[in-house]
């Protein structure tokens, strides 16, 4: 189980920087060859507008999980399995 929760939150860091890589790209292909510096700024600006939600949304959920990985690994720390136990 473990395993599953931290190759899911690897998952989410790696789409979530693949997205963040495919918005910042077409926001840059809306620039002209020619555009100013205020131009520019705005289109970094509007893109930080689309993935900030989405980042903030995957650092919440990347601190729950390791909470809850925290938590499992102390309960079975805490109550080790034992085929001797658990027939």
């Amino acid at each position: 189980m473990l395993v599953l929760i931290r190759s899911k939150q690897r998952v989410i860091g790696a789409v979530n920087a693949i997205q963040d890589a495919i918005a910042l790209a077409n926001w840059i292909n809306t620039l002209n060859a020619d555009a100013t510096w205020d131009e520019t700024a705005k289109v970094f600006s509007e893109y930080q507008s689309e993935r900030h939600p989405w980042a903030q949304h995957a650092f919440t959920d990347s601190q729950v999980m390791s909470k809850l990985v925290a938590m499992v690994k102390n309960e079975i720390h805490l109550y080790p399995y034992s085929p001797q136990n658990n027939p």
